[in-house]
C-alpha cells in the first residue's frame, strides 16, 4: 500500500517557518501563563478557575510532554474514561457508557463521519490541537442529541505569535513513520496557523490465523486557521481542515480442512480509503457585556470500501458511502449584574448517501433552542462562591419530533481550598442512520446486519456529585460520583439463525440500563521538576432486567502518569510514564456450537514509557516503547503489540 509522493510537498514550508522563527525569536518576550478559558461547559468564555460545571483540560503543554501523535492517544489512560479500539477506528467510554453516548465536536461544532455510530478520534493529528476539554454527565440541556455521558471539545490551534514553528520526525517498529509540521505567524490582526502529519502503520496480528486483528493505516492530515481582529468589537475566525486515510487489512473465513487435515482459510483482503474535510465560518462581535456569534460550519465525508477475494471473484465487493452535516448557529450572551445569561438557536442538516441502505439516501433536519442562566447570588467580595445554573432546550428533530432536556447544576466554594459541584439533568440519544436503515452483507463470514426504522430515542436522568480540595498551589484531589438511568436503550439482538440463509443481526429499544460509580483523581507536583497524577475509578454498569453488567465494561480502573524533568547542567531530560489498568471486563461471546456465552476478559495493564533530551536549543531528542508490557489478545483487547520509536522533534 503507498500514497502518491504529494503527502511530502508541504515540508519545504515548515523549514522556511522555522527559520523565519529562530531569527525573531530572540527579539519576542515568552507569552504570559494565564489561567486557561474554557467554553464548553456554559458555552461561553469562561476562566477554568471560575466555571461553575466542571471542565478537564488538557493543554498544548500537555499534549507535547505526552508525545502523543492523535486526539485518542491524548485521552487514552484518564481517569474514568476508556479508549475502545477496533476495525472501526478508536472511540471512547465515559462514565460506562460507550462512545455513542459521547459527543465530540470540532471547536465546538458536530463533525459527520460517525462509524458504528461512534466517531473515530484518531483521525485528529495532535499537531493541530491546542486543547481538549471534558465535561462529563449530561450535556443534551446545551448541545441536545448525543451528550448523555458528556462532551469532548476538541479546539484546534491558532497563531499566539509573530512567528512559530516545529517539526517532528519520527520511526518505530512495524515500519511506523510519522512527520508533522506547523507553523502559525501574526501580522497585525491576522493570524495564521497551518499544521500537516503523515502517518503510516503496518498491520498487526495476535493469533495464529491468517486475518490480521488491526488493520494498517496511512494518514495525511491537514489543518489550517485564520483568526482576523476587524476591530476591538469583531473577530472571525475561519477554519478548514482535511484527513486522508487508507486502511487495509486481511479478513479470513475458515474451510473445511484439505485432504490432509490442513486448515483452509478463504482469504479476503479489505480496503478503505476515506476522505474528510471540515470548514467552519464563526464571526463574534462583542459590545461592552454582550456578546453575539455566528457560526456556519460544513462536514463531509466519503469512503470507498474494497473486498478483494484471492483465487476468486465471488466475494468481490466495492461500497461507496458519502455523509454531510451542515449547521448553523447563532448564540448570545451577556452579563447582567449577578446573572451570566446564553440563549442560541441552532439549525443543522445530515445527509447519508450509501450502498448498505435500504432506500438510496437517507436525510435528517433537527432545530434547537437552548437557554441558560448563571446566577451567582452572593457579593463577589464574599469569601464564599455560589452559583446556581438552570438551563433548558428545546429540540424538534424531523424524524423523532420534539424533546426537552432541562439542567440544574450548582457550585458552592465554603472556602478558597474546597469546591462542591453538583447537577442533575436529562439527556437523550436520536438512533444514528446507520441503526435505522443500514442493510450490511458479509456473505463470507455469514452474516448480515439490518437496521430498524421503528427504533426510539434512547433517554437518561443523570446526576452527579464532585468535591475539590486545592489544599496548596502543589496538589489537588478531586472525587465524582455519579449515576445514569436509561431508558430505551438501544441494543443488537442476537442473531436469527435461517436454514439456508446468513445470520440476521438487527436492533430494538429492549432495555434499560444504571451505571453509577466513583472517580478519583489526584495531581501533584511535590518537586519543581517532578509532576505526578494519579487516577481510581469505580463503575458499577447493568442491564436493569437481567442484572447482568453491561458488556466490555470494568468495574475498577487504575491510572498513573509521572512526569520527571531532572536538569543535567544547561540540557533538560525529560521522563514520562503511564500506566492504565483494567479489572475483568465482562463479553457476550459465541462458542464452537453457535451457542451465547458470557465470559470474562483478564485483567489488562497497559504501559508507555519516553525519554526526551535537549540536544540543543529548540531541538530534542526523543526515544519512547508504546505498551511496554505486550499486554493484548485478538478477543478481549485488539491492542497493537509492544512498539518502539525514535524521533527527533524542533520548536521555536
Amino acid at each position: 500500500m503507498c500514497l502518491s509522493p504529494r503527502p511530502v510537498r508541504p515540508l519545504p514550508l515548515a523549514f522556511v517557518l522555522l527559520l523565519q522563527a529562530a531569527a525573531t525569536r530572540a527579539s519576542e518576550p515568552d507569552p504570559v501563563r494565564l489561567d486557561p478559558v474554557v467554553v464548553t461547559g456554559t458555552r461561553r468564555a469562561t476562566p477554568l478557575a471560575d466555571t461553575p460545571v466542571a471542565v478537564l483540560v488538557i493543554t498544548r503543554d500537555d499534549i507535547v510532554q505526552s508525545q502523543a501523535r492523535t486526539a485518542a492517544e491524548v485521552l487514552d489512560g484518564l481517569t474514568g474514561l476508556v479508549v475502545t479500539r477496533s476495525f472501526r477506528g478508536e472511540g471512547v467510554e465515559l462514565q460506562g457508557l460507550s462512545g455513542r453516548h459521547v459527543l465530540v465536536l470540532l471547536d465546538g461544532e458536530r463533525v459527520s463521519g460517525k462509524v458504528g455510530e461512534e466517531l473515530d478520534l484518531s483521525r485528529y493529528s495532535a499537531e493541530s490541537i491546542e486543547r481538549i476539554e471534558i465535561v462529563r454527565g449530561a450535556g443534551s440541556a446545551l448541545y441536545g442529541s448525543d451528550a448523555m455521558a458528556g462532551v469532548i471539545n476538541i479546539v484546534t490551534r491558532k497563531a499566539r505569535r509573530r512567528a512559530e514553528a516545529s517539526l517532528d520526525l519520527l520511526v518505530g517498529s512495524a515500519h511506523r513513520a510519522e512527520i508533522a509540521s506547523t507553523g502559525s505567524a501574526r501580522t497585525g490582526a491576522l493570524g495564521t496557523a497551518l499544521s500537516l502529519s503523515f502517518r503510516r502503520q503496518d498491520a498487526f496480528d495476535l493469533d495464529a490465523t491468517p486475518a490480521t486483528t488491526g488493520s494498517s493505516f496511512e494518514d495525511l492530515a491537514s489543518t489550517l486557521r485564520f483568526d482576523l481582529r476587524v476591530s476591538d468589537a469583531l473577530r472571525v475566525d475561519l477554519r478548514a481542515q482535511h484527513l486522508y486515510r487508507e486502511q487495509g487489512a486481511i479478513d479470513a473465513t475458515p474451510l473445511p480442512p484439505d485432504l490432509d487435515g490442513n486448515p483452509r482459510f478463504r482469504l479476503i483482503d479489505r480496503k478503505e480509503r476515506t476522505n474528510r474535510l471540515d470548514l467552519r465560518l464563526a464571526p463574534e462581535l462583542r459590545t461592552g457585556d454582550h456578546t453575539l456569534g455566528l457560526s456556519l460550519s460544513t462536514s463531509l465525508s466519503w469512503s470507498t470500501l474494497l473486498e478483494d477475494q484471492r483465487g476468486g471473484t465471488s466475494y468481490d465487493r466495492r461500497q461507496d458511502t458519502f455523509e454531510s452535516a451542515t449547521g448553523a448557529t447563532l448564540q448570545w450572551s451577556a452579563t447582567l449584574d449577578r446573572h451570566a445569561l446564553t440563549a442560541g438557536v441552532e439549525a443543522s442538516l445530515e445527509h447519508l448517501d450509501s450502498q448498505r441502505l435500504t432506500s438510496p439516501t437517507a436525510e435528517r433536519r433537527r432545530l434547537g433552542v437552548f437557554l441558560q442562566d448563571e446566577w451567582r447570588p452572593l457579593d463577589p467580595a464574599s469569601p464564599l462562591v455560589l452559583a446556581l445554573v438552570p438551563g433548558l432546550r428545546l429540540d424538534v428533530d424531523s424524524q423523532f419530533g420534539a424533546t426537552l432536556t432541562p439542567r440544574l447544576a450548582l457550585r458552592f466554594d465554603p472556602s478558597p481550598a474546597w469546591t462542591l459541584r453538583t447537577s442533575f439533568g436529562l439527556g437523550y440519544r436520536a438512533p444514528g442512520f446507520r441503526e435505522l436503515y443500514l442493510v450490511f452483507d458479509n456473505p463470507s463470514v455469514g452474516y448480515r446486519v439490518a437496521g430498524n426504522p421503528e427504533l426510539r430515542p434512547e433517554r437518561s436522568r443523570s446526576v452527579d456529585l464532585s468535591v475539590e480540595l486545592r489544599p496548596s498551589d502543589t496538589w489537588s484531589i478531586t472525587l465524582l460520583g455519579f449515576r445514569h438511568d436509561l431508558t430505551d436503550l438501544i441494543v443488537t439482538l442476537p442473531p436469527i439463525d435461517t436454514p439456508g440463509e446468513p445470520s440476521l443481526y438487527t436492533y430494538d429499544n429492549v432495555s434499560t440500563a444504571t451505571s453509577q460509580g466513583l472517580e478519583l483523581r489526584l495531581a501533584a507536583d511535590p518537586l519543581a521538576t517532578l509532576r505526578l497524577e494519579l487516577g481510581w475509578s469505580f463503575t458499577d454498569s447493568r442491564d436493569d432486567e437481567t442484572g447482568f453488567r453491561i458488556s466490555g465494561r470494568a468495574t475498577h480502573q487504575g491510572s498513573a502518569h509521572i512526569t520527571w524533568r531532572p536538569q543535567l547542567g544547561t540540557r533538560r531530560l525529560t521522563l514520562t510514564a503511564r500506566a492504565h489498568v483494567l479489572a475483568p471486563r465482562p463479553f457476550g461471546l459465541t462458542d464452537d456450537l453457535g451457542l451465547a456465552v458470557r465470559r470474562e476478559s483478564p485483567w489488562l495493564a497497559m504501559v508507555d514509557a519516553r525519554a526526551a533530551f535537549d540536544l540543543a536549543p529548540h531541538l530534542e531528542l526523543v526515544v519512547g516503547v508504546e505498551n511496554l508490557l505486550d499486554a493484548g489478545d485478538p478477543t478481549f483487547a485488539p491492542l497493537r503489540p509492544r512498539n518502539l520509536y525514535l524521533g527527533l522533534s524542533g520548536r521555536y
